[in-house]
């Protein structure tokens, strides 16, 4: 009987603990959460579209350059100085050079300056052309201009 009881009380601690939980955090948690994704506004409670573009910006960096964003940073520090406006990101100059502009757009202390989802896609788009065309130019036999560049797209910004 006691057997029973303990396998029993035991599968209950084991569905508990493995059961699917939905967790609703107001302020993110710098020990489990990488800080400096989030923007500004989500430290003060008003998360949204320019906050997604500000973590897309980051998130655009990391990829990048492999690295984490001041990793060797405590991470209530980095929430303090992002939340303050006073950490900014520094570019390679081994990233191409309208990915750098459009990482620094997005990732501006004003949300009011970032650029929308919308026109991110068309710089990508435009960026995404330039590089084909290149390639393709650059490549003996490869196919030219637009076609090899998939089109033309226009840019949010000029000379972007």
């Amino acid at each position: 009987m006691r057997l029973a009881q303990a396998s029993s009380r035991l599968s209950a601690r084991h569905q508990a603990a493995t059961a699917p939980r939905a967790t609703h955090t107001v302020v993110p948690d710098p020990t489990c959460t990488a800080p400096l994704p989030l923007a500004a506004q989500v430290f003060n409670g008003r998360a949204g579209p320019a906050s997604d573009v500000f973590s897309f910006g980051v998130l655009t960096w990391h990829v990048t350059t492999g690295q984490l964003p001041y990793e060797d940073i405590n991470p209530f520090a980095v929430m303090l100085a992002v939340s303050k406006g006073e950490l900014s990101l520094d570019w390679p100059s081994g990233v191409p050079k309208p990915l750098r502009r459009l990482g620094r757009l997005c990732t501006q202390h004003d949300p009011k300056l970032r650029p929308t989802f919308t026109q991110i896609v068309s710089a990508l788009l435009k960026l995404d052309a330039k590089l084909r065309k290149t390639v393709a130019e650059a490549t003996p036999g490869g196919a030219s201009g637009k076609a090899a560049a998939g089109g033309s797209s226009r840019g949010w910004r000029k000379g972007f």
